[in-house]
């Protein structure tokens, strides 16, 4: 059962009602409260009870609501479970008419979903609650996709300054408001800029220390026509800022019509196309933003310190309305103690970056000297398509260093969406390299999925899942790694895991890996052209391909097995290498192997016989192919 608030029988009408609580939630839709998703024992969905607003119009769901799966005779049915708003319909004093949960499917990838605004004559709004496969088995692969709402209402504040009362600002998209709004900025302490309306701006907003700028989430701060600026940056260019906060609003880039200047040779003193700059701020958050159409990366922080990233969503330019540009970045920089949170939309290069330098934009000398970043925290990154378009962003999360420099102590959780190259690159470009090797160490790759079939919220298209690329790392962790490819994606690079031939790493732990394929022959999980000197594995499926592939001879590399290797299809090797390569396998010491039930091609190291033996299917053999 649903209840909803009307006040139909008020002065106020329902949608004055609505208008004002969107508004309040900045414009989010999603659930406040409960609402969660799960399955019964007859593999029903079930939503709990709970809270959620869609434009305003506030709701609950009663109680649990068990929504029956429809029965799936054949094949797969990609499936989304949303509940349906049609204004169209009409309530009664008993009876809620006007939304309900409902499934929605297509037999090839995750149906687009209806979404009109209903805050401007829209009358119909699907909103996302789960996805799943929906087979002739039941259903599989379900994914929680609520938005969950925060409420971030600004405070009242003595001595708040509004760029519009005693400022100025006309917000009317045709008057330079950048006069004002620097004014406000100059005084420090906290700025509003209110909405709905656009700012247009012909110079860069300048932030000074202990400000925050709270943007209303209906107003457009949009980049003049030849501007040729940051829309944003520090005050400071030069001995830096201290406690900065921007929260809100949306930002335009206008980046078709901007040029970069890159004359200076630096950074800081020419325009080469970022949104947002930031250059040794110590305590910075950006928070709530939207942006587009920003020339080459959305967000830029260099040299920064103790800074929070969250809630940001990017809509950069496609590299063909672009002059072929394609480093349209979403949050890329250099830092200490960063954390970057809930990143989603379109980008032609990296969604998030993260550095211990940057040498070059386009083959042009950024003429600054760079530090190490260290103890970042990248959770919940989702990569999609450009807005109106097919496009998929270019790459989930890349992680570079200049020549010399260390990355250390990075965590990435959560990296799932749409992208045509890697989900997570790790490299060290040609051109940033120097005599003195870049270091990368204890790197933690969590949670990452990369699928092949162009569904919404999936990540397809060419490259390996994760590249190494002529990098040293220490140390690199990955758990809960899952890739899918469907047979009708034949041109992609068909590597889970890739080390290129001038990469070490010095150690290397993977578990909890699934890889689904169609292809014959299969590959292999990881193919090593490098240095690959200690792996260790743990958990592991491949339905169709092997588990490890050495490319070289440069090093010996010791493979632990842990609970267990296992894929469906014979014929494939699990453990390749060329000629002269050296390849140790150890996995768990089993005492007593009667006591175990094994699956095909586990790999055990018998206590008895002191040997690493594999398991057929039905016997034991040693390397060399003798039973025991």
């Amino acid at each position: 059962m649903i209840r909803a608030i009307t006040f139909d029988k008020q002065l106020m009408k329902s949608e004055d009602f609505a208008h004002q609580i969107h508004h309040i939630y900045q414009g989010k839709i999603g659930v406040s409260k409960g609402c969660e998703v799960s399955t019964d024992i007859d593999g029903n969905l079930v939503i709990s009870d709970g809270y959620f607003s869609i434009y305003g119009r506030l709701l609950r769901n009663v109680g649990d609501t068990i929504i029956e799966i429809p029965s799936v005779a054949s094949g797969i049915l990609y499936s989304v479970l949303v509940f349906e708003i049609d204004l169209n319909q009409e309530n009664t004093l008993d009876v809620f008419n006007q939304g309900t949960f409902k499934i929605i499917s297509d037999p090839f990838n995750y149906p687009s979903l209806t979404q009109e605004n209903l805050d401007d004559s829209g009358n119909l709004y699907q909103m996302e609650f789960a996805r799943f496969e929906n087979k002739v088995s039941g259903i599989e692969n379900i994914q929680d996709t609520r938005t969950i709402l925060k409420f971030h209402l600004a405070e009242s504040i003595s001595g708040l300054k509004n760029v519009m009362i005693g400022f100025g600002a006309k917000r009317d998209g045709v008057t330079d408001d950048i006069i004002p709004i620097n004014k406000a900025l100059a005084e420090g302490g906290t700025v509003y800029i209110p909405g709905p309306g656009t700012y247009l701006i012909s110079d860069s907003m300048k932030i000074p220390s202990d400000t925050t700028l709270i943007i209303d989430p209906t107003a457009t701060i949009k980049l003049a026509n030849g501007a040729n600026c940051y829309i944003v940056k520090n005050s400071d260019l030069v001995n830096g800022n201290s406690n900065i906060t921007i929260i809100g609003g949306n930002w335009d880039g206008n980046a078709l019509n901007q040029t970069r200047d890159y004359s200076t040779g630096n950074i800081l003193t020419g325009y080469y196309g970022m949104g947002l700059l930031f250059y040794k701020v110590k305590g910075l958050k950006v928070k709530h933003l939207k942006t587009k159409e920003i020339e080459a990366w959305g967000i830029a922080y260099l040299d920064c310190e103790d800074c929070i990233f969250d809630d940001i969503e990017f809509d950069q330019p496609l590299p063909s309305q672009n002059g072929g540009k394609v480093n349209g970045d979403g949050v890329t920089g250099i830092g200490k103690n960063v954390i970057i949170n809930n990143i989603r939309g379109y980008s032609n290069d990296d969604i998030v970056a993260v550095s211990s330098g940057i040498a070059t934009l386009e083959g042009i000398d950024t003429g600054l000297v760079y530090g190490n970043s260290e103890n970042i925290k990248i959770t919940n990154i989702f990569p999609r398509k450009k807005n109106g378009t097919n496009e998929l962003s270019m790459r989930g999360i890349a992680i570079y260093s200049k020549g010399g420099g260390k990355v250390s102590n990075v965590t990435v959780q959560t990296v799932k969406g749409y992208c045509k190259w890697e989900v997570i690159k790790v490299q060290t470009p040609i051109e940033w390299e120097t005599t003195e090797k870049s270091i990368f160490d204890n790197l933690v790759f969590e949670d990452i999925v990369k699928f092949a079939d162009n569904g919404e919220e999936k990540v397809s298209g060419f490259g390996a899942l994760i590249l190494l690329d002529n990098v040293h790392i220490k140390s690199i962790t990955l758990d809960k790694i899952l890739r899918r490819e469907l047979e009708a994606d034949s041109d992609i690079e068909r590597i889970f895991i890739k080390s290129t031939e001038t990469s070490i790493v010095d150690s290397m732990k993977i578990s909890n890996v699934e890889w689904y394929n169609t292809y014959t022959p299969g590959d292999s999980i990881i193919y090593d052209y490098g240095e690959l000197k200690s792996l260790k594995f743990d958990n592991i499926y491949n339905n169709n391909g092997g588990l490890y592939h050495k490319m070289n001879s440069n090093s010996i590399i010791t493979v632990i097995m842990g609970n267990g290797y296992k894929h469906e299809k014979s014929g494939y090797g699990d453990m390749n290498a060329v000629a002269g390569a050296k390849v140790r396998v150890r996995s768990m010491l089993v005492v007593d192997r009667s006591k175990l039930t094994p699956s095909k091609f586990d790999y055990i190291i018998d206590a008895t016989l002191g040997l690493p033996i594999i398991y057929d299917g039905a016997n034991w053999l040693r390397m060399d192919g003798i039973t025991v």
